[in-house]
């Protein structure tokens, strides 16, 4: 009946299985070790009851070591007692089991505690002590602390079914808190959705004792109720409790990139605060399958250390050809200026690709080491990348070197694609670059190309007159008005 629940549960991921796991571990447990004779069926469900929880979610295991602990102290009540321990041991034994089946995933499970740890990720974001407290009872009770509270107080008393749900619950409590203070992490109250279920049974046997004395539990449950659908259609709810995730926009990424990028290229990411890779890599790795390349996500200084993110973009940066750098405009990082003058000292910028509302898509090229075709006195070309084919487009990225002396807005390039017999069955034109150091990046369609050999020539022109430049080939040693670029194969 609580508003959280109906948000969560209908999600039908971990959650569902985090909270049916939850109410069986407690119950199956409860039945052993209070039954006369535990059915081989209630045991087997709790062993599957403790692997499974510490499968399904990190949190969701707090509710076996709560079991645990109570189940320890209540081997002490037995054996101070001098009651039979065989079946107090034969549960230790079935809560052994279920603690090996996770052997498998333990080493990951503790490589990515670690990472958290080393990286900071969620440090910033983490709720304290005191927070976690006050939204759980906010959440659980829709708001009706002052209730929640009469109802579960009123309902303690000296029963082993009353000490064990709060020993149970305490301990879950005790244990999500002590763990955020060695590892913040807690920043969404869904994580420790156990603790709910359980102040339920504390809940329940307040509203047990209440209609001992007379209060129906229809009364007491309406109120739930009424509170339950008001929270759970304000949209205001868990505005500022449990914000959902935000994650980048992958899906435009890939759907941007995926066109033009190359074997050797590299796309990065340049991720805002607080947004952390932990969180979007899966994600990232879903979209961007298949996509040619390797990708990079590339957190902000505020994340990683202004240290720590200088060594790694430039680690980043030494052995990457050309780059892709993309960023949701809608969540502007704010280390693009960063990590642009680290980029320039090795590349040059070709423009940006692509500006849509949800990604923004520059280009970027090695710097050329030499310039070996020249047009006229004053502009030279250099070619960043081979010429290519990809997705029926030819890939041509070309540096351009244009002296000050060159009238601005006065040439244009065209780009030739020519057979084998020298006819032009392709082309595309655009201004020549004005900077002194430019790059610019064009993709021919030859969708509509036959079988065959073909050139790509460059030309630069008068756009006004149409007459060509000089062009000298420093490779081939030839001159003429155009330069081979490569060839192609269809």
């Amino acid at each position: 009946l609580s508003g959280f629940f109906g948000v969560y549960l209908h999600e039908m991921r971990a959650y569902t299985s985090y909270t049916l796991l939850t109410v069986l571990c407690a119950w199956t447990y409860w039945r052993i070790i209070n039954a006369r004779r535990a059915s081989w069926f209630m045991q087997a469900a709790f062993l599957f009851s403790v692997a499974a929880l510490l499968y399904t979610h990190y949190f969701a295991a707090l509710t076996a070591v709560a079991v645990g602990i109570y189940h320890v102290l209540y081997g002490g009540y037995l054996l101070f007692k001098r009651q039979s321990l065989a079946r107090w041991w034969r549960i230790t034994g079935l809560m052994i089991g279920g603690g090996a089946l996770f052997l498998p995933w333990f080493g990951t499970a503790w490589s990515l505690v670690m990472n958290v740890r080393e990286t900071g990720a969620r440090r910033e974001l983490a709720y304290d002590a005191a927070t976690i407290i006050q939204y759980a009872l906010f959440l659980f009770s829709n708001g009706s602390i002052a209730l929640l509270a009469f109802i579960a107080l009123y309902g303690l008393r000296r029963e082993r079914a009353v000490i064990f749900v709060w020993c149970v619950t305490l301990s879950v409590l005790a244990l999500i808190l002590l763990i955020n203070t060695w590892l913040p992490i807690v920043n969404q109250m869904r994580y420790i959705m156990a603790l709910f279920l359980l102040i339920a049974l504390v809940v329940g046997m307040g509203v047990h004792r209440l209609a001992q004395r007379g209060v129906k539990p229809a009364y007491v449950t309406a109120v739930w109720v009424v509170a339950g659908l008001i929270f759970t259609l304000d949209p205001r709810y868990l505005a500022d409790i449990d914000k959902p995730y935000n994650y980048l926009p992958w899906d435009a990424l890939a759907r941007e990139i995926a066109p033009y990028a190359q074997p050797n290229d590299t796309a990065v990411m340049l991720m805002p605060y607080p947004a952390y890779e932990l969180v979007q890599r899966d994600v990232a790795d879903y979209y961007l399958y298949g996509i040619p390349g390797r990708y990079e996500l590339l957190e902000s200084p505020q994340s990683l250390g202004v240290d720590a993110y200088n060594e790694r973009a430039s680690a980043l940066l030494n052995d990457a050809g050309r780059l892709w750098v993309a960023y949701d405009p809608q969540q502007p990082p704010d280390h693009e200026m960063a990590f642009d003058s680290l980029l320039l000292s090795n590349h040059v910028r070709c423009g940006t690709v692509s500006d849509l509302p949800d990604i923004r898509l520059n280009l970027y090229a090695p710097l050329p080491a030499t310039a070996p075709y020249h047009f006229g006195d004053d502009i030279a070309l250099s070619q960043l990348l081979p010429l290519s084919v990809h997705n029926e487009l030819v890939d041509v990225t070309l540096g351009w070197q244009v002296s000050e002396s060159v009238p601005p807005d006065t040439y244009s390039v065209a780009l030739h694609v020519t057979d084998n017999n020298g006819a032009l069955v392709a082309q595309e034109d655009y201004a020549l670059p004005h900077e002194a150091l430019n790059c610019h990046v064009s993709f021919i369609s030859v969708s509509d190309l036959g079988e065959g050999e073909y050139s790509v020539w460059a030309i630069v022109y008068n756009w006004q007159s149409s007459e060509r430049l000089p062009a000298r080939n420093d490779i081939q040693q030839t001159e003429g008005d155009r330069v081979l670029l490569g060839t192609f194969s269809r």
